[in-house]
C-alpha cells in the first residue's frame, strides 16, 4: 500500500503541474461550459480572474506539498485533505453550470486519489478528530462511550 500511495502522489502531483503550468491557455475536453482556456473557464463558473490566481497557486503549493511528503511524511496527509477539497469544489463547480459528467472525470480522479492517499474514510476523521477541529469529537472518546475501546485499539 506505501508503494502505492507513492506513486499516487506524484501522479496527483504531476496532473496538477500539468493543467496549470503546462496548460492554462489550452482548451481541453474538460474545461467547463464551452471555455477556451482557464480563465474562460473560470468566468463560465461566475468566479472572478483574481480566484483563478488564487487556486491556482493553492493547487500548486498543495501539489507540492504532496511531494515534499515523500521525504517528509506529515505534509502528505494535510496536502491530500486540502487535494480532496479543492477538487471537491471543481466538481461543483461542473456541476454549477450543467456540464456533462465526463467534464468533471479529471477532478472527481484527482479526489478520488487523494482519497486513498488521505486514507480510510474513518482515519481520515480520527487525523482531524486527534488535531482538535471544533466541529469534530474526539473520536476515542466517542468509541469508548459506544465499544468502551479507543478506536485502533485491540478488544
Amino acid at each position: 500500500m506505501e508503494t502505492l500511495v507513492i506513486v499516487l502522489q506524484i501522479v496527483v502531483a504531476l496532473s496538477i503541474a500539468n493543467v496549470w503550468l503546462l496548460r492554462p491557455k489550452l482548451a481541453t475536453n474538460w474545461r467547463g461550459g464551452n471555455a477556451t482556456n482557464m480563465l474562460e473557464e473560470f468566468k463560465v463558473y461566475g468566479l472572478p480572474s483574481w480566484l483563478m490566481f488564487t487556486v491556482g497557486v493553492a493547487k500548486l503549493l498543495t501539489a507540492i506539498a504532496l511531494l515534499i511528503g515523500l521525504s517528509y511524511p506529515a505534509f502528505t496527509k494535510p496536502a491530500a485533505f486540502v487535494m480532496i477539497a479543492l477538487m471537491a469544489c471543481a466538481v461543483l463547480m461542473h456541476v454549477k453550470v450543467g456540464d456533462e459528467a465526463r467534464k468533471s472525470a479529471p477532478a472527481l480522479t484527482l479526489l478520488a486519489l487523494s482519497g486513498v492517499i488521505a486514507g480510510s474514510i474513518i482515519e481520515s476523521v480520527r487525523f482531524l478528530g486527534e488535531r482538535g477541529w471544533p466541529f469534530l469529537p474526539k473520536l476515542d472518546e466517542l468509541a469508548r462511550r459506544s465499544h468502551g475501546t479507543p478506536m485502533g485499539d485491540a478488544a
